[in-house]
């Protein structure tokens, strides 16, 4: 695992398929290794024409068979458009280029959580997903209700054969300008991320009314700021996000984040709300 986390160069290369902005198909090709910005940017790792650059990813197994996995990566909006990510696919390809598998979860969306969906000039959006069994909030129609189900029993796993024998993956995704931009939404400042009982927590420290906020996200990193792991959340998609009028989330953190590890990891937070309106509470 040492050896991965802190692997030099990283052969990498990016397939760009466009038809125009509107409904244009990205494709990012990566070999199973983990690429911080500095080596990211050594690499000039770029889409043509203008779209997103990666500016770090992470491929981790999570034990010596490569029977579980994490894929993480960063795309920076280089394009001078708002740009929305909509569905996400992961494919592994053999050293023939043969599609070995190919790996997505309708109902988030596709293959891969986001940071973020809509994505300004200039700012970042993290693609990630991992061996965790994946879940999400649906509506139920009839009650008008939503409830928490279970939407891949067992996320990467799924495929871990495959992404074990692969030369290389592919994360493809659609990307179009986005008619509405998040241009009105305010980022949330007051938050905190930690590491406790073998789960990565997140919480806004202010309190917000429900109607206010919208999404909030943490990548850990080692110091180096190789991505090791992800959370996002959103009051939308989880009502049980909000206690007290704050907002939290938590995961059970990814088995290669030991103790040592953990004395030394970095937390980015990020998260957006509707402006002023978050309510003073005494402390």
């Amino acid at each position: 695992m040492k050896k991965l986390f802190f692997a030099g160069a990283l052969c990498m290369m990016l397939c760009v398929c466009a038809s125009g902005m509107a409904g244009t198909m990205f494709n990012v090709c990566l070999s199973k290794e983990c690429l911080t910005e500095q080596e990211a940017a050594n690499q000039a790792i770029q889409t043509k024409p203008e779209g997103f650059k990666v500016t770090r990813q992470s491929v981790i197994p999570w034990d010596d068979a490569g029977e579980r996995w994490s894929v993480l990566v960063e795309l920076e909006n280089v394009s001078e458009e708002a740009i929305t990510i909509d569905d996400t696919w992961l494919i592994a390809y053999n050293a023939r280029e043969e599609e070995l598998a190919r790996w997505s979860v309708p109902a988030i969306d596709g293959a891969f959580w986001k940071t973020n969906r809509t994505v300004r000039p200039g700012e970042r959006v993290v693609l990630f997903a991992g061996t965790d069994e994946v879940k999400t909030w649906i509506a139920d129609w009839e009650t008008k209700e939503t409830v928490e189900k279970t939407v891949s029993p067992a996320g990467l796993s799924a495929v871990a054969k495959k992404i074990r024998q692969a030369a290389r993956l592919q994360v493809r995704f659609d990307a179009r300008v986005a008619s509405e931009t998040k241009g009105h939404l305010e980022n949330v400042e007051a938050a905190k991320a930690w590491i406790a009982d073998g789960k990565l927590h997140l919480e806004t420290t202010d309190t917000f009314d429900s109607e206010d906020f919208v999404t909030l996200s943490v990548i850990v990193t080692d110091r180096e700021g190789r991505m090791l792991d992800a959370l996002q959340d959103s009051v939308i998609h989880n009502a049980g996000m909000q206690k007290d009028g704050r907002f939290s989330a938590e995961k059970a953190l990814a088995p290669y984040i030991g103790e040592e590890m953990q004395k030394n990891v970095i937390f980015e937070i990020e998260g957006y709300k509707n402006p002023q309106k978050t309510v003073d509470n005494p402390r």
